[in-house]
């Protein structure tokens, strides 16, 4: 470990490294979705309104049509908790997400960060209240999503809850 680098001093109370986040809004940038939805001028996350069948740049509501309307953003997060075991730090997830809108070149508030970050954790917290339920797991999106976060298992092309 680079002791030189702050960003990855490990925390002496909590054994895990301020840095596990890093390279978030790249990959973030580099998925195709994404990058798509930044190019547009909206939002990192977007809320889908099921009755207008639009996504929309207002604040994100903890639903499952926005967990599967975010799950490009939701993947790498998820990825990551699997491999740290804990949630992202919000103020972590903060600094990547004002990341990714500079990558844009959009203006970005600190209260914007912040409940985008917030929302990210929303949708997390969907996803776990929602992981055993059977419709969760036989559709694609919210599947790939559990197996991301390591609730479920697929083997040789053979789903195993």
């Amino acid at each position: 470990m680079d002791a030189s680098k702050p960003e990855a001093v490990e925390d002496s109370q909590s054994g895990s490294k301020d840095d596990s986040l890093s390279g978030l809004a790249c990959l973030w940038d580099n998925n195709p979705e994404v990058r798509q939805r930044m190019r547009k001028k909206f939002n990192l996350l977007v809320h889908y309104d099921p009755k207008l069948q639009k996504k929309l740049n207002v604040k994100v509501e903890k639903t499952a049509h926005n967990v599967r309307t975010n799950a490009a953003v939701l993947g790498p997060v998820l990825k990551i908790m699997k491999l740290t075991n804990g949630l992202p730090a919000i103020d972590k997830l903060m600094v990547q997400v004002a990341d990714v809108f500079g990558r844009f070149s959009m203006p970005i508030t600190e209260n914007l960060a912040n409940s985008q970050s917030w929302a990210i954790r929303d949708m997390i917290s969907v996803l776990k209240k929602n992981k055993t339920k059977h419709a969760w797991h036989k559709d694609p999106v919210t599947r790939q999503l559990l197996l991301d976060m390591g609730v479920c298992e697929e083997e040789a092309g053979l789903l195993l809850d």
